[in-house]
């Protein structure tokens, strides 16, 4: 009888870890799923951003390639194609300028087919000086919209600094540096798809892993 109750009991709590187990491993994927679709929320929301919707009819995140470019900055990049009526109309690329007075500063730039900036913005988390470098964030100042109808072109390359350096783009009082990386970063992206637009919009879609997040 003793044996039988410890047998009993054993099956019971072996069955418990068992369904315990189950339980958080279901948790833990429904949880690493909303995580995900949060952050690709955040993202499509950054892209409109940069890339109005009105110009393109593509899923923009259904249309990427992975770059690597030291145009670009150190490491991998997303770089986003927007398409209208099946024509190319523009892109959205990531880049990072690796010389932010606090590190890294990661961007979107999105331009419009002819390469005309539409948008920049400031991609979260960065360590510039609060109240000073940050001012590269869109919700504490307008100085990101500055780049709106930039081009190679306009400025030419000498007008591509920030105006202590002779250029066009307005700094920061006691904060030179992070908007002098922030011009480079963004003339570094636009060099790169003035040389490389034609062949990315030839380049097939890496394949989306990405769960469904609707509903």
């Amino acid at each position: 009888m003793i044996g039988q109750a410890i047998t009993r009991n054993a099956v019971i709590l072996g069955l418990f870890a068992i369904g315990t187990a189950a339980t958080l491993a279901l948790t833990n994927q429904a949880t690493r799923q909303r995580v995900e679709c949060n952050r690709q929320s955040a993202l499509a929301d950054a892209l409109a951003q940069v890339m109005p919707p009105a110009r393109h009819d593509n899923p923009l995140l259904d249309d990427s390639i992975t770059v690597t470019d030291p145009l670009l900055g150190h490491g991998e990049h997303q770089l986003y194609r927007a398409r209208l009526g099946g024509e190319a109309s523009g892109a959205v690329l990531e880049a990072v300028a690796p010389d932010g007075y606090g590190g890294d500063i990661r961007l979107i730039v999105g331009v419009d087919h002819d390469g005309t900036i539409l948008g920049v913005r400031v991609v979260p988390p960065h360590n510039e000086t609060p109240g000073l470098g940050d001012n590269i964030e869109i919700r504490k100042s307008d100085w990101i919209l500055g780049f709106n109808g930039a081009s190679l072109e306009q400025p030419s390359t000498p007008g591509w600094a920030v105006k202590k350096d002779g250029g066009r783009f307005d700094s920061f009082t006691g904060a030179t540096i992070t908007p002098r990386a922030v011009v480079s970063a963004v003339h570094g992206a636009l060099r790169y798809y003035q040389a490389h637009g034609d062949e990315v919009f030839k380049t097939p879609a890496q394949a989306q892993t990405t769960e469904s997040c609707d509903g």
